[in-house]
């Protein structure tokens, strides 16, 4: 388009060009020829026709591309979070229970600076002839004295004198905060038990405790459970287990491979010397640093009342 409208110009330019030139030479035959120009006519020679520059064929427009629009990138869909899961509501769990308190003891009146009770004895059941334990605790004490008090609550009686009312019981540690009763009678049943604590200061008594005499047809004790064989490296522990009913005494013995020995666990002791023999008269016991010349023995417990004795199984040791 630039160059046709530059061609266009060109041609104009010698079009005026010529008429400018035509004029020049017609005003100078009239200066030269007057008279001939006033009678006639200068012809004026028609101009050439300028030939009209053939037109460059109009270059057709470049079509401009239109610029591929680029895609426009699909929104990524925002994730929707994923909802955290909704914890399951906990069980609330339901209170337990508080232990029922002990009833507390009955307030002493006793000055401060006096003992402190800090356990009371507890009930205790036994055959006729049987035995027990009362155990107390206290804090600042200098001395204990167990003291019984009869069914009807009109007699309370220490324990250096209780034997002129039952000739037959024994009284052991009377004296200390553990009471042990052998030999119990069956018209001491109902009777009660408590320990008075004193220092310089006061006395305290702890809360009675009441002892239950049955009657002594129960029969001799029942074995439940006798020890099982063990085996050992020389040198080792080994425990033997076993359980009764109705019995108040225990005694482990100890019996030789070929059956011509049966020592209780004190001759037992003195035999092997360097074993340790823990709780021989219980129904568990412990055998500490056993030698070699155990190999082969068998041990079973005798469990024994006022009625009769009763014998466990025997359990065989092993000594490698």
């Amino acid at each position: 388009m630039k160059n046709l409208m530059k061609w266009i110009a060109f041609v104009l330019a010698l079009i005026v060009l010529a008429l400018v030139l035509a004029g020049h030479m017609r005003a100078a035959r009239q200066n030269a020829d007057p008279t001939h120009a006033a009678k006639e006519p200068v012809e004026t020679a028609a101009p050439a026709e300028t030939p009209m520059p053939t037109p460059e064929a109009t270059p057709a427009p470049t079509v401009m591309p239109e610029p591929t629009p680029e895609a426009t990138p699909t929104p990524a869909e925002t994730p929707e979070p994923t909802p955290e899961a909704t914890p399951a509501p906990a069980e609330t769990p339901e209170p337990t229970p508080e232990a029922t308190p002990a009833p507390a003891e009955t307030p002493s009146t006793a000055p401060a600076g006096s003992p402190v009770v800090t356990k009371s004895p507890t009930d205790e059941t036994v055959i006729v002839g049987g035995s027990c334990y009362f155990v107390a605790r206290y804090e600042k004490a200098d001395w204990a004295v167990w003291h019984f008090i009869s069914p009807d609550g009109q007699q309370d009686i220490d324990f250096r004198e209780i034997n002129r009312v039952f000739p037959t019981l024994e009284v052991v540690n009377g004296g200390t905060s553990v009471l042990q009763l052998k030999s119990i009678p069956e018209d001491m049943d109902g009777w009660r038990v408590y320990c008075a604590f004193s220092n310089k200061i006061g006395e305290v008594n702890t809360a009675s405790a009441l002892l239950t005499v049955t009657p002594s047809d129960v029969g001799a004790p029942k074995v439940t459970k006798s020890p099982t064989d063990e085996t050992v490296k020389a040198g080792g522990t080994a425990y033997f287990v076993a359980r009764h009913q109705e019995a108040i005494w225990a005694v482990w013995h100890f019996v030789s491979p070929d059956g011509k020995e049966d020592l209780d666990y004190l001759k037992a002791a003195e035999q092997f010397k360097d074993m340790q023999i823990i709780s021989g008269d219980q129904s568990t016991m412990q055998l500490k640093n056993i030698p070699a010349e155990l190999d082969g023995w068998k041990v079973y417990c005798a469990f024994s009342n006022n009625i009769g004795v009763t014998n466990t199984d025997a359990a065989k040791i092993t000594v490698s």
